[in-house]
């Protein structure tokens, strides 16, 4: 991009354009409906980011993940553990699971406090945390397995099988 005006966001670039999985939700980066992928491991606010911030970004976005006929397994996962019901915040879910995934190494609670800036209304975040600890082979928190001596989640820090603090 050559000389991109200064006050153009991502988001704003990429619908220009045709790139339109990332929806506007909130507009202040608290739904997570704009997520898109920067250097393959950061999920980030496109609606926030300034095109002018991205110079020499790989930036992927919920169409560059796969699409039909060729579904990336990030969408796989989110449609095969029933995770989307309109769609809507779906692409923002898939695009910070793939930065997860490409990141690795995730308990339970760090894969809930990474997720916690993508938001759904329909669905419930019970199937699409499901599907994602699936998918990113997360540790199960909810058996006795994983605790310490004293039968504590080396995780969450509570007694294992506890659920987890956000309710979810």
């Amino acid at each position: 991009v050559h000389a991109p005006s200064p006050t153009v966001t991502l988001l704003a670039w990429l619908r220009d354009r045709g790139h339109t999985a990332a929806k506007v939700g909130c507009g202040e980066g608290g739904c997570g409906a704009c997520t898109v992928v920067e250097n393959g491991t950061n999920a980030i606010n496109s609606c926030l980011r300034l095109l002018v911030q991205c110079d020499g970004a790989v930036i992927t976005t919920p169409e560059g993940l796969g699409g039909p006929g060729n579904y990336s397994e990030e969408q796989k996962a989110i449609a095969d553990g029933n995770g989307s019901q309109c769609g809507y915040c779906t692409p923002g879910w898939t695009t910070a699971l793939r930065a997860l995934r490409n990141r690795g190494g995730l308990s339970e609670a760090e894969l809930q406090k990474a997720l916690d800036g993508n938001i759904c209304r329909c669905t419930g975040y019970r199937p699409i945390l499901e599907a994602a600890g699936k998918l990113l082979d997360v540790e199960d928190c909810s058996n006795a397995r994983c605790g310490d001596a004293e039968g504590f989640c080396k995780h969450r820090g509570t007694p294992c099988g506890a659920a987890p603090s956000r309710g979810v």
